[in-house]
């Protein structure tokens, strides 16, 4: 499906185009939106297409997922990866969130990220921003 604009667009800047060959795919046009699905689904079984994850930048802004092209400024960053060492809490008291979240008696962890892994071994100390903004999450063990 194109716009009236982009149609319009298009044409002006001389565009081979055949508009006449344009499709919806949603329910507006069921029999187009069946041979996608059909299509879809062969190409998947043939190993052609796949799904999966992959490392993505987030607009806390809009809260959607943002490509590179979508950013007014910030174009070419990447996402950076980042590597999570678990510290456990010792012999501290819990904070109304622990309380509200855990079960009494649970193990507390701390996640510390960094850049830079090979200079955390041996880790023994965390410092914690007295006014930061922290979450209190319930997750598996491992």
């Amino acid at each position: 499906y194109f716009p009236p604009l982009g149609v319009r667009d298009l044409k002006r800047f001389g565009c081979p185009v055949d508009f006449r060959r344009s499709f919806i795919t949603t329910s507006a046009n069921s029999f187009y939106d069946s041979f996608i699905r059909w299509q879809f689904r062969k190409l998947q079984k043939s190993e052609k297409i796949g799904f999966g994850k992959r490392p993505t930048i987030f607009s806390e802004v809009d809260k959607q997922a943002c490509m590179d092209h979508d950013r007014a400024e910030g174009e070419g960053v990447a996402p950076q990866e980042y590597t999570a060492i678990k510290i456990e809490l010792l012999g501290s008291e819990w904070t109304s969130a622990m309380q509200k979240t855990l079960k009494k008696g649970s193990k507390v962890y701390l996640l510390a990220a960094t850049l830079r892994a090979e200079t955390m071994p041996g880790q023994t100390n965390c410092w914690i921003l007295p006014t930061g903004q922290y979450g209190c999450f319930e997750a598996p063990e491992n």
